[in-house]
């Protein structure tokens, strides 16, 4: 009954003076503003470049006891679930972005730093137009890479290049007889140097020997077998045999990487014809596809009845 009493007493006093009035006096709870002050962006120590192996980053805000989120794969750190804490330096994986915020309570958020650290990659190695070989005439040899912005320098005494050497403009003519080593490296911005190149030439205009001791033993059904020896002074990579008849004309292609000279080559031809008399050609190519000889008219009868 009392209770019942006060209530009703307070309810009039509201009701005469306004609750409003009563409770003017009364704060109600508030959000802290936040300030239009700005939280100082981080500064990463080195920043963002090309390296060779990771850097160890440190990051650091002029706003005192400020803190930092920071994340290393590109992801905002605001929202990020990878995000990390700044507390001391770390290692920063090569490939990978990093994005930092500074942060402090009632400050607005700094604006977000973003650095990029890359892996230094290495130049392309160069390489020689025509192929390496033995040649038997002169030659031009032109170094070639796929960066058009690359510089190449080369040697030609077999010592290794350095931007003291001669540097790759035109193509090196090489007019005289014996080996000549090509040693060569790539330089362009912002990679490392190729690694050295090496290619050797050796021109012998020496005339190339012939095969010997060709044989064709011959048998029935279209078929025969021929053979011969290689000589050492042939540089011997494919043998083109041409075997014609006044009303066809047929080739057979032996390749061989490098046969042991002075050694017996057998192959077995068909589709001949028994009654037909066949003219042999043989056409030697050296290893660079050059003809260096080319032996003809051997006459190959027919087989006899």
């Amino acid at each position: 009954m009392i209770k019942g009493w006060v209530f009703l007493t307070a309810l009039w006093f509201c009701c005469a003076v306004g609750c409003d009035d009563w409770l003017q006096g009364a704060e109600s709870p508030r959000l802290p503003e936040i300030s239009e002050e700005q939280v100082a962006a981080p500064v990463a120590e080195p920043a963002g470049g090309v390296y060779l192996e990771s850097p160890l980053v440190t990051l650091t805000t002029e706003t005192k006891d400020a803190f930092i989120w920071y994340t290393t794969d590109g992801s905002l750190p605001q929202y990020s679930t990878t995000r990390t804490e700044y507390y001391e330096p770390f290692s920063m994986p090569l490939g990978g972005k990093l994005l930092a915020v500074a942060k402090k309570f009632g400050i607005k958020d700094s604006e977000t730093l973003s650095e990029i650290y890359s892996k230094k990659e290495n130049a392309n190695k160069p390489n020689v137009v025509p192929l390496e070989g033995l040649y038997n005439k002169p030659l031009s040899v032109s170094i070639v890479v796929s960066n058009p912005e690359a510089k190449i320098y080369y040697t030609l005494d077999g010592s290794d290049p350095t931007t003291q050497s001669t540097l790759f403009s035109e193509k090196i003519e090489l007019t005289e007889e014996g080996q000549t080593v090509i040693r060569a490296i790539c330089k362009q911005p912002n990679v490392l140097d190729s690694e050295i190149m090496t290619k050797t030439f050796v021109l012998d205009f020496t005339p190339p020997g012939e095969l010997t001791e060709i044989t064709i033993e011959r048998a029935w059904g279209g078929t025969a077998d021929v053979s011969w020896k290689t000589p050492s002074d042939i540089d011997l990579s494919r043998i083109d045999i041409i075997y014609k008849t006044t009303e066809s004309t047929n080739i057979y292609t032996y390749a061989s990487e490098s046969p042991p000279p002075n050694t017996v080559s057998v192959i077995h031809l068909k589709d001949m014809a028994d009654d037909k008399s066949y003219i042999f050609q043989f056409v030697i190519r050296d290893k660079a596809g050059n003809i260096t000889a080319m032996q003809t008219s051997i006459i190959f009868p027919p087989v006899i009845l």
